[in-house]
């Protein structure tokens, strides 16, 4: 049986250390019984040891649940803004060609919807990727748990190219529906915005928690903020004929 990367923590004078006999025995004989046991011994030291500040919050976030939101917003409101720059979402746009077409305004809408709905689902990728195990390995099926964010150098190095796949995602995800082709511009137009949105986010978030969890009286500041720059360049920013 290959050897998990489960790690038994014990105290020594008030210092944590590792035990490395019961690796070398869950390696040799594969006691997932005494993982289990020791997965819970561990995280009772780990609540001892640490602060109890999760308990303190009055709304804690879990960290599916706040990339999702930065992913909600970002899907939502920067497309609705490039959507009411270059096409008046169908109704207001000053061109006689565009508001005369009555079909764009529901289509806009249903890509704003899908670049929302992806965007929220598609940011548990950011849990998966720059989070570590806590108390096992995939080798353990059910009881693999993603905690703790993984050390800052390679944090930094792999936000920005799990914001940029994020986003050509969400941006192919709502431009599918411009008649297909614009699966392509949706997601050119959407990595950037990824890129800046969420490796702000990122580091933010990163940041401001606590074991994995977040007030929610901070996260709504920085996700609303970051969203709202974005959006707010967008439509101030001069693109081509628009302005």
């Amino acid at each position: 049986m290959s050897r998990t990367c489960f790690t038994r923590y014990t105290f020594a004078r008030g210092v944590i250390v590792r035990d490395l006999s019961f690796e070398v025995r869950a390696a040799k004989y594969g006691d997932t019984k005494e993982i289990d046991r020791a997965s819970s011994a561990e995280k009772e030291i780990r609540n001892a040891w640490e602060p109890d500040v999760v308990d303190a919050m009055h709304r804690p976030i879990g960290l599916r649940q706040a990339y999702g939101l930065m992913g909600l917003l970002l899907g939502l409101f920067p497309p609705a803004a490039l959507f009411w720059k270059i096409f008046g979402y169908g109704v207001f746009s000053p061109s006689p060609w565009i508001k005369g077409l009555w079909f764009l305004t529901p289509m806009f809408v249903a890509m704003n919807l899908a670049c929302a709905a992806v965007g929220y689902l598609a940011a548990d990728m950011f849990r998966r990727n720059l989070t570590r195990p806590r108390a096992g390995c995939g080798i353990l099926g059910s009881k693999y748990e993603l905690g703790d964010y993984v050390l800052w150098r390679k944090f930094l190095f792999l936000l920005p190219f799990v914001a940029a796949f994020w986003g050509l995602i969400t941006g192919g995800a709502g431009g599918v529906l411009f008649f297909g082709f614009g699966i392509v511009f949706g997601s050119i137009i959407a990595i950037p915005v990824g890129v800046l949105g969420m490796t702000a986010f990122g580091i933010s978030h990163r940041i401001l928690q606590r074991d994995g969890m977040i007030e929610l009286r901070q996260l709504l500041p920085v996700a609303l903020g970051i969203a709202s720059a974005i959006t707010a360049f967008i439509l101030g920013a001069p693109i081509g004929p628009f302005r």
